[in-house]
């Protein structure tokens, strides 16, 4: 990561809820080692992250679903490097995630609509 690149994240906030995690996380991630994914588990790692594209934010928001419906404490997040060269690590609310999703659709619906517009004519 490098000057304001942020990614953002999911972690267990239970190393011990390993069976549970690990099978809602083998649906997410059916290529990803089974070895991989108890490590992420048992050393508090992410267990998922990405680059806030929009495909990211999606997965990320279906993986706390789930993890949430299973009863799981998890905790999202979003990190940079700062201009200072230090790693900043800030809390990301659902809130702040399902509104840059719906903003995300709302623009992708207007260019859909102008692109159909511009056919037309």
């Amino acid at each position: 990561m490098h000057g304001t690149d942020r990614r953002m994240g999911i972690r267990l906030q239970d190393a011990g809820t390993g069976a549970a995690a690990l099978k809602i996380l083998r649906k997410h991630f059916p290529n990803l080692p089974l070895s991989k994914l108890k490590h992420r588990i048992t050393a508090r790692e992410p267990v998922f992250s990405c680059d806030g594209t929009i495909d990211g934010r999606r997965v990320l928001v279906r993986l706390e679903k789930d993890l949430a419906r299973a009863g799981l404490q998890t905790e999202l997040y979003e990190e940079w490097i700062g201009r200072d060269g230090t790693r900043k690590t800030v809390p990301l609310p659902d809130e702040s995630l399902l509104n840059a999703l719906r903003r995300y659709g709302e623009i992708s619906r207007q260019i859909d609509r102008e692109i159909g517009q511009e056919a037309d004519a």
